[in-house]
């Protein structure tokens, strides 16, 4: 049986640090007592440069995990729209900022252990405060 139990294992705001463990123990039918093995994570999603899976452990924070409309001017004088913070370079000005109307992100990823499998989920919730910071980050940039 995997631990935790609940397949969601929580809901978390974007730069929010976290931390899960996965185990898996078995029950050995003879001796009646739990034995544990390795577990195994591999992620469904695209895997942020910001989380590391190590071994049973899943961690770091989100960032940048939603689509936005940024549309802003580059030094070079080319006018540029991009979906997310981290594809913006070399900016002279921006011109507009439309937040992602996506209220959550759900990363998924799989746990192995036992020749058994078990989908966990992280839930990124859009608070658009994180995309507020990051944006006002970026017009002092340009200041």
């Amino acid at each position: 049986m995997f631990i935790p139990e609940n397949p969601v294992l929580g809901e978390h705001r974007e730069k929010q640090d976290f931390s899960y463990t996965i185990t898996y123990e078995y029950i050995d039918e003879f001796t009646g007592l739990p034995e544990e093995y390795p577990v195994t994570l591999t992620p469904i999603s695209n895997i942020p440069p910001s989380i590391n899976i190590t071994e049973n452990t899943i961690s770091g924070q989100f960032i940048d995990s939603f689509e936005h409309r940024l549309e802003y001017l580059s030094k070079a004088g080319n006018y540029n729209t991009v979906p997310k913070f981290s594809d913006v370079n070399n900016v002279d000005e921006m011109i507009a900022y439309y937040a992602s109307q996506k209220e959550r992100y759900i990363f998924e990823f799989l746990a192995s252990a036992n020749n058994e499998t078990k989908t966990y989920q992280i839930i990124i919730v859009n608070n658009w405060t994180a995309g507020m910071l990051m944006l006002i980050d970026l017009v002092k940039g340009t200041i």
